[in-house]
């Protein structure tokens, strides 16, 4: 084996804990949706979100969805986004563009 090789190797070998650790340490990340429409609805797409995060193959086997529905009124948008933001959600799904400016 040649020198240059044989340091790669080590190095590599040397890394292997420090990387296992971290992926080790992976916690589920939270998905912050807030709906603005019915109920009824919107059961329909948190699963569409879930699948879709399900269909990428997402390497963590949870997903946390922290969701809350406004039922159409406008004056709980602001309150529930700012209740879903203060959850510390990884990722927030605004329902268009007044979810957006409330966020």
């Amino acid at each position: 084996m040649k020198r240059r090789g044989f340091t790669q190797l080590l190095a590599g070998a040397a890394m292997l804990p420090a990387a296992t650790k971290a992926q080790g340490n992976a916690e589920a990340p939270k998905v912050g949706y807030v709906y603005s429409g019915p109920r009824q609805i919107a059961a329909g797409r948190v699963d569409a979100i879930v699948s879709g995060i399900r269909a990428s193959r997402h390497p963590l086997p949870q997903v946390e969805m922290v969701v809350r529905i406004t039922e159409g009124d406008p004056a709980k948008l602001a309150p529930m986004v700012a209740e879903v933001l203060a959850k510390n959600v990884s990722v927030f799904l605004a329902n268009g563009p007044a979810a957006l400016r409330a966020a």
